[in-house]
């Protein structure tokens, strides 16, 4: 989940629109996507009213001293230097609806959850099995921090099992502006970047096995 952007009315281009075909349809071709260019855009169609208070609770996270610093190693591996200056981490979606800290953070957070159950079959093709998923991150961009203190190892031997065995991430565009997604395949160093514009609402999945 990430503080990004939008500018209210501007109609954005995606791969899929959940909704309008049936969900088999819709899972098929969103590993197709993935497959083809190791990238997927989707309009969920969340509520607003839920992205606001989203918006709400993530403003809120300064308020408990939330944010986390993020090394650059590890920032390397999640969104940037840029997209990930600062981290919060959610409760476990296993944690019951109403004993969650941000409720509606939670709410938006099942979205992942759920998309994990409805595509996980069609992407046996590509050799990616969704054993299971890890903790929500809400990441926080802005201008890059200097000072962060090292990794400790009991940080870095956690970072490292998730980066081993990270396969896809999904990523919620919560607001409050918009923003761009820059992307590039690692096996090919010498490409231009892929810009691939995003919204509050939009959800875009990715394969950081191929993509930086």
């Amino acid at each position: 989940m990430t503080e990004l952007g939008f500018r209210k009315g501007l109609q954005q281009e995606v791969d899929i629109v959940l909704g309008v075909q049936a969900e088999s349809a819709a899972s098929v071709n969103i590993a197709t996507q993935l497959q083809v260019k190791g990238y997927c855009t989707i309009h969920p169609n969340v509520d607003a009213g839920l992205l606001s208070k989203g918006l709400m609770e993530i403003q809120q996270l300064s308020l408990g001293g939330a944010w986390q610093r993020v090394h650059p190693i590890v920032q390397s591996g999640l969104l940037g230097e840029d997209g990930s200056t600062r981290i919060a981490e959610l409760d476990s979606p296993d944690v019951d609806v109403e004993a969650r800290l941000h409720r509606s953070l939670g709410d938006l957070d099942d979205i992942f959850t759920d998309l994990h159950f409805s595509i996980d079959d069609d992407l046996d093709v590509m050799g990616i099995h969704l054993s299971h998923r890890t903790v929500g991150l809400v990441h926080k961009a802005g201008e890059r921090e200097n000072g962060v203190e090292p990794l400790t190892e009991k940080q870095v031997t956690m970072w490292m099992s998730q980066f081993i065995r990270h396969r896809l991430m999904m990523l919620l565009v919560v607001g409050p502006t918009g923003g761009t997604l820059e992307l590039k395949p690692y096996a090919t160093p010498d490409a231009d970047l892929h810009q691939v514009p995003v919204f509050p609402g939009c959800l875009i999945l990715l394969r950081p096995d191929l993509l930086s």
